[in-house]
Parts: structure tokens; C-alpha cells; sequence
């Protein structure tokens, strides 16, 4: 189901309740899905006949502390192992990693950033943790 249809709190698995309600009370926030869209709730009434999730985790992007990163680098990106490469140009995601070739046979310039203080990795996944250079926008 999606947010527009989701499933009711009566039609889920009894583990499912169980987990999210496990989940309210170690403390995590819950929205139930009110008039097309999802609300917080203070305190859930868990009635059978309404959807309730738990309010999903705001991922943090990856930092770079771009002051520190040659000019001619402009996109930074992270692999599947949690490797940090630089970037001349735009790399193109694959299902194997991000990809600088061009034309077929031509790669770009890129290089490891593993030693680069500051760093900080965030928690998107890999394939969403490209980040441009904020001058070269």
C-alpha cells in the first residue's frame, strides 16, 4: 500500500502492531493518516479502523568540507563499501556504483577522499549521497 491508500492499524499483521506500537512507547513519534495526509499524534488511540505509522527518520545528507577539496573536484559521492571518491563531473549512478566513463571508453578524473578530515558520512544510502560543490551550482 502507499501513503495515498495505506492499510488501517485492524488489517495488519499482529506483528506489525506490535511494532509499532513497541516502537511509541520507546519513545519513537507516531502520525495516523488523517484527511489525505499523515499527522503526529501525542498519544495514539490505536482504533483498528485507522492507519498509523511511525514518523519516518529525516535522513541526513553527507557533509564535505569542501575548502579542503581541489577546485577541479565537482561532485563527491559515496559506494556501495562506504568509500568516498571525488568527482570532475556529474557521475552516473549504476546499479554497480557511480559511473565517470563518457563516450563508452572515456573516464573522467576522480580520486579517493578516505583521508579527508571532516568528513561526515550521514545516513542517506549510497545511491543517494552525491553531493555538489556548492560553488559550482
Amino acid at each position: 500500500m502507499t501513503d495515498s491508500t495505506p492499510t488501517v492499524f485492524g488489517q495488519l499483521s499482529l506483528e506489525e502492531r506490535v511494532r509499532r506500537f513497541r516502537a511509541y512507547q520507546e519513545g519513537a513519534e507516531v502520525e495516523c493518516f488523517f484527511r489525505g495526509s499523515w499527522e503526529k499524534v501525542s498519544a495514539p488511540s490505536w482504533y483498528a479502523d485507522v492507519a498509523y505509522r511511525v514518523t519516518p527518520k529525516k535522513l541526513e545528507p553527507p557533509y564535505i568540507p569542501w575548502q579542503y577539496v581541489d577546485t577541479k573536484y565537482t561532485h563527491a559521492a559515496f559506494d556501495e563499501n562506504g568509500d568516498l571518491f571525488f568527482y570532475t563531473e556529474e557521475p552516473l549512478l549504476h546499479d554497480s556504483g557511480w559511473w565517470t566513463c563518457r563516450n563508452g571508453n572515456e573516464f573522467t578524473d576522480c580520486c579517493s577522499g578516505q583521508v579527508l578530515y571532516g568528513v561526515k558520512r550521514g545516513d542517506v544510502p549510497w545511491n543517494k549521497s552525491l553531493v555538489v560543490r556548492p560553488q559550482w551550482r
